[in-house]
């Protein structure tokens, strides 16, 4: 191979891997820079190491099914991700882009494959899918709406439930559609700091009531921040029923109404040091 060619692919962040189509794929050539793994290219191109024993052992049925059916279905190329253990036994996730070689009568001689290590991405992926989970299971209701047209782009599984739609029907629907008595002039009031650029306020939080599906009025606090998302500025409100707290700060405040009663009935004066 071109020396100018291995240069650029050794300093480059994919590894690049020629196999022989035969069980195990024994390595015809594996640029150094895997490395990057800690493995030392001579222990595969002198078959110390296969390819196969790289590949996570949850992993590896799936991949060898995989690379069975796309060879059997003709194809040339395809692309699997998987997970691989490298020379410190550490769990790291690849994308593989694999081109087959075949023969004249099309059967598969060699795999030439690009690996590249995505674990940073993959990372990301899962801490965004627990955040996810975690929103789309959590107790307050949230909602996201676009900041021009208003309309509904995501609501969690509580809001859905208490506007009692699916995520394809809430998507046609807007604010003002389930809170009926909050005009588009009184929501804009309320929201105006947030979309004033010189305006440093970063969330507005009011109290309100909705009407749950009971029909019953029940007292919520809105928390409502303008953000960047998926492009595009959007609302991002999250609403708590706070009935339990309106319901104790009535307790106390009736407690200290009736003990005010009773001192101010006492015919003695009294003094609290």
């Amino acid at each position: 191979m071109n020396n100018r060619i291995l240069k650029i692919i050794n300093n480059s962040q994919a590894v690049i891997f020629y196999w022989k189509a035969t069980d195990g794929l024994p390595v015809e050539f594996v640029s150094d820079n895997v490395a990057l793994f800690g493995y030392a290219a001579e222990d595969f191109m002198f078959g110390n190491l296969s390819y196969s024993s790289l590949i996570h052992p949850d992993d590896s049925e799936r991949i060898q099914q995989e690379i069975f059916n796309y060879t059997c279905m003709g194809n040339n190329q395809f692309r699997q991700v998987y997970r691989v253990l490298d020379a410190a036994g550490a769990t790291r996730w690849v994308d593989d882009h694999r081109v087959i070689e075949r023969n004249k009568n099309g059967e598969p001689e060699y795999y030439l494959g690009t690996i590249v290590d995505v674990s940073d991405q993959k990372e990301v992926e899962h801490y965004s899918f627990l955040l996810g989970s975690v929103v789309n299971h959590s107790s307050s209701e949230v909602y996201i709406f676009d900041s021009n047209s208003l309309k509904f782009t995501y609501l969690n599984q509580t809001a859905l439930n208490f506007v009692g739609c699916t995520m394809q029907e809430a998507r046609t629907l807007t604010p003002q559609m389930i809170k009926r008595d909050m005009d588009l002039s009184t929501f804009k009031t309320i929201v105006k700091p947030l979309d004033d650029p010189s305006s440093r306020q970063k969330h507005v939080v009011f109290e309100t009531e909705f009407t749950g599906r009971d029909g019953l009025l029940y007292p919520v606090e809105a928390k409502i921040q303008l953000l960047q998302i998926a492009g595009q500025l959007q609302y991002v409100a999250v609403l708590n029923d706070i009935s339990e707290r309106k319901a104790r700060q009535a307790e106390r405040d009736y407690q200290h109404s009736f003990v005010q009663k009773v001192l101010d009935g006492l015919a003695d004066d009294v003094m609290v040091i």
